[in-house]
């Protein structure tokens, strides 16, 4: 399956940047009387097998194609199947659009399916376990973040190299946590004993990032998100003698807490220096940042913060699951997918036949919605 080649580093070299998701109820929402509209229907696209495992991320193309990146594998949807491509894993891995295909951990695809040569990053993803935290195009670079998997040698890496040759600069700090890259190249690391360090492009003679800001948060941190003008953080106590207390940080889309905990949303400047905080009536365990500054948190529930302040907030008895859809926000849980406008009031709901839905979806240019369950690839809105 995998035919390496000069073909495929040249499509890597000329791609454009990229960056790397049972009803609600309301517990703070100025739009608590809703008008639902009706949605198109979603269509059963693919089945999926049990072969490439759980669903954990969808890429949609705009002539509708997509992506699954699941647990073992991945799956290419088009017109009505699903080609299952199950892979050897040692690591998780996550995925991003390229010019002619995808990046998956550190391999580029054609959308055909057919791998080309892999980035020259020193085995990052070479041992039992590790995990990618954030992949992201920048330019003609490529930044990866990754977890180890060894708990007695625990340590976040982080590195930006060109498609070929050398690293421009790599990172490494001791501990598990979170990371997440900002569209201009700047790397947020959150990690479980609090610290939050924020790294820059600038390049010194070691070969090292310039350290932003690196400071210290109570409570803790465990899901980041990060862009341009700030970082936004989810915080928790740590619940130390529970399972909890471990599998939080950096959540997978097919967890959800065994316990119940509320969480508070930081907001840190681009220097590290705090902006404000709120608390949050859920455990939160997906944050994600609107264009217009507004963030959007997913969880054990839902919520928008605007400027600081709450604007609406929603439980739920299953995880839910978070997408950007233009001015919009897509809410997916259960069996029941919302689009929601930012006074949380549904401009539309939709359900598809089986569930839960096991991941964040995906939201094509035209706005039609992707989601995927255990066994199925699911299409409308």
């Amino acid at each position: 399956m995998r035919e390496r080649g000069q073909r495929r580093r040249d499509w890597l070299a000329g791609a454009g940047a990229l960056v790397v998701a049972s009803a609600c109820e309301r517990t703070q929402s100025p739009a608590a009387a809703t008008e639902r509209s009706s949605a198109r229907p979603f269509e059963r696209l693919a089945t999926l097998s049990a072969a490439v495992g759980a669903p954990r991320q969808i890429v949609v193309h705009e002539d509708g194609r997509a992506l699954v990146v699941t647990s073992a594998g991945f799956a290419l949807v088009e017109r009505g199947r699903a080609e299952m491509h199950p892979l050897e894993l040692r690591a998780s891995a996550v995925a991003v659009r390229a010019a002619e295909g995808f990046v998956l951990g550190l391999t580029p695809y054609a959308w055909s399916g057919r791998a080309g040569d892999d980035f020259r990053t020193g085995g990052m993803l070479d041992g039992d376990g590790r995990r990618q935290l954030a992949l992201a195009q920048v330019g003609s670079d490529w930044i990866t973040v990754v977890q180890s998997g060894l708990r007695e040698e625990e340590w976040i890496a982080v590195r930006r190299q060109p498609p070929r040759g050398p690293s421009r600069w790599a990172y490494q700090v001791p501990g598990k946590g979170a990371g997440a890259i900002a569209p201009d190249g700047r790397v947020a690391l959150a990690l479980w004993d609090g610290r939050v360090i924020l790294l820059g492009d600038r390049v010194g003679s070691e070969r090292a990032p310039q350290v932003l800001a690196d400071t210290r948060l109570d409570p803790w941190p465990y899901a980041i998100a990060c862009a341009d003008t700030g970082v936004s953080l989810l915080t928790a106590a740590p619940i130390l003698d529970h399972e909890d207390g471990g599998l939080r940080i950096a959540p997978l889309p097919d967890w959800t807490p065994a316990r119940d905990w509320t969480s508070t949303l930081v907001e840190l400047g681009p220097d590290g220096r705090e902006r404000w905080r709120v608390e949050l009536p859920f455990a939160g365990l997906q944050v994600l940042r609107r264009g217009d500054g507004s963030i959007v948190v997913a969880g054990v529930g839902a919520a928008l913060v605007a400027n600081g302040e709450l604007a609406w907030s929603r439980t739920d008895r299953d995880r839910v699951h978070a997408a950007l859809a233009s001015d919009d926000v897509v809410l997916a849980h259960g069996t029941t997918i919302e689009r929601v406008d930012t006074s949380g009031r549904a401009r539309t709901t939709a359900a598809i036949g089986e569930g839960p839905i096991a991941c964040v979806p995906a939201v094509e240019p035209s706005g039609a919605i992707w989601v995927a369950t255990a066994n199925g690839v699911w299409r409308g809105g």
